[in-house]
């Protein structure tokens, strides 16, 4: 069994994603990166009931971090954080652009390490 395949069973098996043995590989794919993106919602704490929160890489140099009411009703609240070779941009709902500094650009670095520590531990104790 590849990686990839221990990866969905190792989900399914804590019970926190259900797949079909038909489910193309792309859907597969989605629904793992929703598991890290709870991985990484997890990292600062347990998520109050009613609330809902990831921090995900979605590219090379993208991180997501998305928090609010699991009411549909609710906006959202999404940041995005660019790598630059110099800075870290830090942009919020799309338009409020910010190089971050200081005790937040160390705490937006912490974050991103416990979140590749995280999900590092998911795929290597399936090998």
């Amino acid at each position: 069994m590849n990686v990839f395949k221990k990866g969905i069973q190792r989900l399914v098996n804590k019970a926190t994603i259900s797949v079909s043995p038909k489910m193309p590989r792309s859907e597969l794919r989605q629904l793992m990166r929703r598991e890290e993106a709870k991985i990484g919602g997890s990292l600062f704490g347990p998520v109050p009931t009613g609330k809902q929160r990831e921090f995900f890489r979605e590219t090379h140099n993208t991180w997501i971090w998305n928090e609010g009411s699991t009411n549909p009703n609710k906006p959202m609240i999404s940041t995005r954080y660019e790598i630059h070779s110099d800075r870290v941009v830090k942009i919020q709902d799309n338009h409020q652009h910010k190089v971050i500094y200081g005790e937040e650009l160390e705490h937006f670095y912490q974050a991103v390490n416990a979140y590749a520590r995280e999900v590092r531990a998911l795929y290597s104790s399936l090998s």
